[in-house]
């Protein structure tokens, strides 16, 4: 969506699709969560800074937060433009 209509590449580093993928795994669903876990912290914070108008066309890129951006324990995915 964000690519064909928007002129967004995303990129997803590996930190942050280890985190994906932790939260995107249940022992008892397996990895069928990881469409919520991407919705969740890929998705929705790209819509909502699109209609901020916080973002402009090229490469997004998701990361980790360092640890002083994140609570205790949760490490928090951030994305950033150059």
């Amino acid at each position: 969506m964000f690519e064909a209509e928007k002129g967004l590449t995303i990129e997803v580093d590996r930190l942050a699709r280890g985190v994906l993928l932790d939260r995107g795994y249940s022992p008892d669903m397996g990895a069928r969560p990881i469409e919520r876990a991407v919705d969740e912290w890929v998705v929705q914070p790209l819509v909502d800074a699109w209609f901020a108008n916080r973002l402009k066309g090229g490469p997004v890129r998701f990361t980790v937060a360092a640890p002083a951006q994140s609570a205790p324990g949760a490490p928090k995915i951030v994305f950033s433009q150059d």
